[in-house]
């Protein structure tokens, strides 16, 4: 019998530790990914040197009640050389479009972002002038689920425009008609979310969810920070995944055993503390964002289902065999 104890002890130090293991890699690795998304977005926020037209896209916020990325678009100056670099440029109004939607609901597999086209569209020829166009605020409408927090992810796709030229004669001659003569950077200063490139599998639920279409999607998601046109996923950083995931798998086991191994004299303190701890775990996790109720509060909820279930239940147990015991004393007393 010694035997059989040291080796079933061995056993579950063996899986204790390897369960350590496991959690110590998850960790790294969530750490890695996080380290890996803020050097995506230095990178993709650098200001982009030589004679190019440069736009810089501030992303500030991320609405959670109308799920719109807020920010301000600039025009930080540089343009193509050309043969008489003394001539005067005439600049248009900065201007974008938001291009989510129209990727997401239309049956087209590649949503044409050329510039041209989105000039001509939003750029009327008279309201050109010799200084720089002013910042402009845009807002882009993203496509996500708050509910399921913080595992929650939104993607945004949009095309920024600013067209200037200069006269040669009567002739004008055009920014976009010079062969990479626009840059984009892209600056995230969102609060609690990182921006990364849309992986080709995302790119297909997000049409696959939104409309039939037999037509494989496609998007140059190498565009980013390359070009004037972007598309973009927005989401919250891996370290608060795996924290809510470990807080959850605890307060789970903290309610099983509350409920069902807790002596009865000390349920009212250790429930009171329970229901407390949770929810300030809550507040911590979730911060300001108004977000109620989300996945995360019905997990919540059914940890305190779970919690009185196991008191109710043993409490019932407690009375059937109190009674089953009244009654044999009861047959005893009746045969003597």
């Amino acid at each position: 019998m010694v035997w059989k104890l040291t080796k079933r002890s061995k056993t579950r130090t063996v899986l204790a530790f390897l369960f350590l293991v496991l959690l110590a890699l998850i960790l790294v690795w969530s750490f890695r990914q996080d380290f890996e998304s803020k050097d995506f977005e230095r990178l993709l926020g650098t200001p982009l040197k030589g004679p190019y037209c440069n736009y810089t896209l501030d992303l500030n916020s991320l609405d959670i009640d109308t799920q719109e990325v807020r920010g301000v678009l600039r025009f930080e100056g540089g343009l193509p050389i050309w043969d008489d670099q003394e001539q005067t440029i005439f600049f248009g109004p900065l201007s974008y479009s938001d291009l989510t939607f129209l990727y997401a609901y239309t049956s087209i597999s590649n949503v044409n972002l050329n510039i041209r086209v989105l000039r001509e569209i939003f750029l009327p020829a008279e309201k050109f002038t010799k200084s720089f166009p002013l910042p402009i605020n845009f807002s882009f409408k993203a496509l996500g689920n708050s509910e399921i927090y913080p595992f929650d992810r939104y993607f945004i796709m949009g095309a920024v425009a600013c067209q200037a030229y200069v006269k040669k004669g009567k002739r004008k001659e055009y920014v976009h008609t010079k062969k990479d003569a626009e840059f984009l950077s892209i600056k995230n200063n969102a609060k609690g979310l990182f921006i990364r490139h849309p992986t080709d599998v995302e790119l297909d639920q997000i049409k696959r969810v939104s409309i039939i279409s037999k037509e494989p999607p496609t998007v140059n998601k190498e565009a980013n920070n390359r070009e004037n046109r972007f598309a973009l996923i927005m989401e919250r950083p891996y370290y608060l995944k795996i924290m809510t995931a470990v807080l959850g798998v605890i307060a789970l086991l903290s309610a099983f055993y509350i409920g069902f191994k807790t002596p009865f004299k000390d349920v009212p303190i250790q429930v009171i503390g329970y229901v407390i701890g949770v929810w300030g775990i809550r507040s911590i996790l979730m911060g300001d964002l108004k977000i109620f109720p989300s996945y995360f509060d019905y997990a919540l909820l059914w940890m305190y289902v779970l919690l009185f279930a196991g008191i109710v239940f043993r409490k019932i147990k407690g009375v059937a065999s109190g009674k089953e015991g009244d009654s044999s004393n009861t047959s005893t007393l009746s045969a003597d």
